[in-house]
This record gives C-alpha cells, structure tokens and sequence, in this order.
C-alpha cells in the first residue's frame, strides 16, 4: 500500500508541471479570416490570448510565413512590441499579462502593396522553456483586387442563415456571390424574396457578397 501510494505521488509530481503550463494561456478561438481588397492596405485583424493564472507570464510566438505571397509585408503586435517587416521563422518573447480586464490581442497586418491573394499565416504560441507544447494559431487572408466598392458587414435585415439555408429579404432583384474561405466562387445568382439551400456546400467558412443601392455587402457564414 505504501509503495502504490509512493508511486501515485511520484505520477502527479511528473503530470503537475504539465498540467500547470496547459494552464497558463488558452485561446477560444485559433483561426480568423480577414477579407480585404488591396485598397485597404495594410490588412488587420487579432485573435484573443486569455490569461488562465491571473499574474504576467511570459511567452513566445514563432511566424510560419511559408505560404505569405511575395511582396506583402507582415507584421505582428503583441501589445508588449509591435514587430514590423516580419520573416518566415521570425520569433518574440513577449509578457502575458496577468490584471487585464480584456483579454489581450495578437494583431497581425499585411500590407499588401497591391497584390491580391488568398493566404494563411501561422504562429505557435508557447512557453519558451516548454518548446514542445504550444497552440498554432491562424490568420487567412483573402485580398481581391481594388474594383472601386469598400465591402461593408451586411445588414442583418436583408439577409440570414439557418440550417443550411440562406434567407434573402431584399426590395428588388438582386445578384449575389458565395465565395469559399480560399477565396474560390462556390455559387452565385440572383434574388429578391427568397430561401435557398446551401447545405449541399462542404463545411467550412464562406463568404456571401451581394449590392445594396451603392454599397457592396459581406456576411460571414459557418457551415
């Protein structure tokens, strides 16, 4: 008996440090998708990091920019530095901190000197002494060429989706666009009054682009 209670608290002295560092940071979400056009250069958006421990901490991201098109720019703010002209492999430390009342940001911005693409950026996320245990986040881009139309989020009055099914409300005939997370046209047509039925698409993140009077409008759809 005392022998397997040794050996029980031998276990957990192993586990503990683990356990503690799953601990530190979480993220209740890894991936966002910024869609932009060229003209509004430099792209930006952020992914919120929580503090699990509730004093400062210090940790790392690593940039995967394997995938970036040449000629864009990356750079990362992880409110300690803002990182600027980043490289694939380009690493920080920088301090979680513990007595926020929001969670922090880590903002990433591409200027993209007017080149389109459709990309994704990555970043492990870990403890500097723990290299082996991180959480890679990321961030995809979808910038199309300037065509003259700034997409603005859609008025939840025209348009919305359940189960599998995207519900138009709109005044007059209107033509539309449903582009995949990769920046690939999946459907597109024409509506007024009207339901249809996307539930046919493979899972994913999609993009519904339709005109009201002079401004083009973007929702955002999880299927």
């Amino acid at each position: 008996m005392k022998s397997s209670f040794r050996n029980l608290v031998i276990l957990l002295a192993l586990l503990a440090p683990a356990v503690l560092q799953a601990q530190v940071f979480y993220f209740l979400q890894t991936s966002t998708t910024i869609v932009k056009t060229t003209a509004q250069s430099p792209a930006h958006w952020y992914l919120e990091i929580n503090n699990n421990v509730g004093v400062d901490t210090t940790l790392r991201w690593k940039a995967d920019l394997s995938a970036i098109p040449p000629g864009w720019d990356i750079n990362m703010d992880d409110q300690n530095s803002n990182h600027t002209n980043l490289q694939n492999g380009d690493s920080a430390d920088f301090v979680l901190f513990g007595g926020l009342s929001v969670p922090q940001k880590l903002i990433i911005g591409a200027a993209t000197n007017n080149i389109p693409g459709t990309a994704s950026a990555f970043f492990d996320i870990y403890d500097p002494h723990d290299t082996a245990s991180h959480v890679t986040i990321e961030y995809n881009f979808i910038i199309t060429q300037a065509t003259g139309f700034v997409s603005v989020e859609a008025d939840p009055d025209l348009i919305q989706c359940d189960d599998g099914h995207i519900i138009f409300s709109f005044h007059q005939l209107t033509a539309y666009s449903i582009v995949s997370a990769a920046g690939q046209e999946v459907r597109s047509g024409s509506v007024e009054q009207g339901t249809v039925d996307v539930s046919g698409l493979r899972h994913g993140i999609y993009f519904i682009y339709f005109f009201s009077g002079s401004r083009r409008q973007v929702k955002k759809i999880a299927l």
